[in-house]
């Protein structure tokens, strides 16, 4: 067995090269001294560095400058607290104690034999179930299984046809591309390889040549090649009949005239078992006629021969297998979803078992009816977020609490958020909220819907913390409706709800945080947010007696429904309308409309036609009258319609108009 030579002569290269480069070497409690003094007779060694610098560097380095300080009893003490979720390395030392004790400098004096302790962080070592000799005869995904329940995380299993028909298949096992010796303990991230090496079935192939003569033209010999290989040459009009041994699969065969090997012809050959054929082969001057007679061959229609036993199938992707399935000629194949795992920690939506037929145990060449019920079982993962709504607020980072029943990796799941611009979810599964706003996270996995979360993101509150005024005084004049200028802190302020409260009743609340000056006089007004203090404002309200009024040019004529504005001046300017009063006349014609709080400003609505006097009166007596005469609207068209503007008349009927007319208010 010419492979076997081979493994055993590569297992002892391996061998060799692991012994050669023991790159695991783990010291327990071991004293470690160097040979040569390195401090004078009767010198005290010192610690080389400062208790707190050792952290972090290599063991062996801190050895090495321990020895040549001149310590003698040297103490390696590994903690195997290294798992898959450190990021500690090997090695890394966490404290150095001498006479059990960090207490020290690197001036404290020590006699070279006191004991100095390393104590490191080191990787856990396990010991290997088998050993490569052991496993080589084993079910290769046996002796992965094996090793993964023996507490190594990272093993690959896969399988190869590589070996002659006949041959027997075995299985090589490799730690890190090094063969495993018997009894060895290994590093638990050691990456662990099996290799499955199984021969390729061979099937006996006859194929036949009927080669017909012609008797004057194209005489010449042939060519028979199969996929490049030459399988011999016919004279001219020999028959001919090649045995041969095939693995399954798809070939061709090729006719070549030996004159002119741009004359030929070729015929498709396709291998699932064994096979007789029988090609019928004629000789023209371009080209060479190939007809098949004959095509018999063990495997009946209807039928399906494995190319793999069921182990191939198992830990690799659903979709894969059942694509591969398919292709293979099985005509009714689905998938089913469990809980279960082929391995302890098998990843997500890989298979774990594959039925034919009602049969899970199937080996290389078995045979099925094509028309066979086949279910392929893939692990999927127990998960469900814990909230179907959460609340939170923008900007917010934050976790989705979940559970996850079968020691499966979030990580193999798949995040949808309908709203991205609301919500997105992190390198490291948590979310961070942007803007306000809802969205939904749902988890899918292989296409199903396992589990959704709604979010609700409310905007950040920032209140406002005070008030900034341009002057903590402000002057205002009596009758005056006036609104305080202030600036908000800080500017991203979003809960403004403000209310204020005021010293004295000189002042009244209008509304918005509007104000009206009723008497002369000081007040103090204060802002709040709730209970907070936000700011005060010190106000002093001022009477200004009115010395002028100036009436502005306006018409003296207005129409029934109209509206007529007066408008006037006061000096000083300072002054307000407080005290101001307006009185029509006679309001039957002309009606008025007055705000002392307001513009100085007097609105006048004709009601009927004749004259009013409108007068306004100052608190100091004086008095200004406007003359308004409201007048009828006449109207501009009238419209006279009849019902039918060609209805007949006759003596003695009525007929019916009707009358409009604008501006409508005529």
């Amino acid at each position: 067995m010419k492979h076997r030579f081979i493994y055993c002569l590569l297992f002892l290269i391996l061998l060799l090269a692991s012994c050669g480069h023991d790159t695991n070497k783990v010291i327990v409690n071991s004293t470690v001294k160097d040979p040569e003094k390195t401090l004078p007779s009767g010198s005290s060694p010192h610690s080389p560095l400062e208790p707190a610098e050792y952290k972090g560097m290599n063991y062996l380095d801190v050895e090495s400058l321990l020895q040549q300080a001149g310590f003698e009893k040297i103490l390696l003490s590994p903690i195997e607290d290294i798992d898959s979720n450190s990021d500690i390395q090997d090695g890394t030392v966490e404290l150095v104690q001498i006479n059990n004790s960090d207490d020290y400098t690197s001036k404290t004096e020590f006699d070279k034999d006191d004991t100095v302790t390393v104590v490191y962080h080191n990787i856990p070592k396990i010991q290997a179930p088998l050993s490569s000799d052991d496993a080589g005869p084993r079910p290769y995904m046996e002796t992965g299984k094996m090793f993964f329940e023996a507490g190594f995380k990272d093993v690959e299993t896969d399988e190869v046809y590589d070996l002659a028909a006949g041959e027997a298949g075995y299985a090589i096992l490799t730690a890190g591309g090094n063969l495993i010796e018997k009894d060895a303990q290994l590093p638990f991230d050691s990456s662990i390889s099996v290799i499955g090496h199984y021969p390729v079935s061979e099937y006996p192939v006859t194929v036949s040549i009927d080669f017909v003569s012609n008797l004057i033209f194209s005489k010449y010999d042939v060519v028979v090649s199969l996929d490049g290989n030459k399988l011999g040459k016919l004279p001219h009009g020999e028959d001919a009949v090649y045995n041969l041994s095939l693995p399954a699969g798809n070939y061709s065969l090729v006719f070549t005239s030996a004159k002119d090997s741009n004359v030929v012809g070729t015929a498709d050959l396709s291998v699932n078992s064994g096979t007789q054929t029988e090609y019928k082969i004629s000789c023209y001057s371009k080209e060479i006629s190939v007809k098949n007679t004959m095509f018999v061959q063990d495997l009946t229609e209807g039928k399906i021969m494995m190319p793999f036993n069921d182990w191939h199938y198992l830990r690799k992707d659903v979709k894969s297998v059942e694509n591969e399935l398919k292709s293979l000629g099985l005509q009714h194949v689905k998938t089913e979803a469990t809980n279960d795992f082929y391995w302890p920690q098998d990843r997500i939506n890989s298979v774990v078992k594959v039925e034919i037929g009602q049969k899970t145990e199937f080996k290389h060449d078995d045979l099925f009816d094509a028309s066979a019920s086949v279910t392929v079982y893939y692990h999927t993962a127990n998960f469900a977020f814990k909230e179907s709504l959460i609340h939170v607020t923008e900007k917010d980072t934050f976790e989705i609490p979940y559970t996850l029943t079968s020691g499966d990796s979030v990580d193999a799941l798949e995040f949808e958020i309908d709203h991205p611009d609301v919500l997105k979810r992190n390198a490291d599964g948590t979310y961070t909220a942007l803007i306000p706003g809802e969205a939904t996270v749902t988890a899918y996995c292989g296409g199903d819907q396992y589990s959704e979360c709604k979010v609700e993101v409310a905007e950040i509150i920032v209140p406002v913390e005070k008030l900034v005024f341009p002057s903590d005084d402000l002057n205002v004049s009596v009758g005056k409706v006036f609104k305080p200028e202030y600036r908000i802190v800080p500017e991203n302020a979003n809960y403004t709800e403000i209310r204020a409260e005021i010293s004295t009743d000189l002042i009244e609340i209008t509304d918005d945080l509007a104000f009206y000056a009723n008497e002369a006089g000081n007040s103090v007004i204060s802002f709040y947010q709730e209970d907070r203090l936000l700011g005060s404002l010190n106000v002093h309200a001022v009477f200004y007696e009115i010395e002028d009024l100036v009436m502005e040019e306006t018409a003296d004529e207005l129409f029934i429904g109209d509206t007529l504005i007066l408008k006037y001046t006061l000096f000083p300017e300072e002054a307000t309308n407080k005290g101001v009063t307006v009185a029509s006349s006679n309001s039957e014609i002309a009606e008025v409309e007055f705000d002392e709080r307001g513009a100085s400003e007097v609105k006048v609505t004709g009601k009927t036609a004749g004259e009013a006097d409108i007068t306004i009166l100052l608190p100091n007596g004086n008095a200004y009258t406007h003359t308004v005469t409201v007048k009828e609207v006449e109207p501009e068209e009238i419209i006279l319609t009849m019902v039918d503007a060609n209805q007949r008349v006759e003596v003695g009927l009525q007929i019916q108009t009707s009358v409009s007319w604008k501006p409508d208010n005529t």
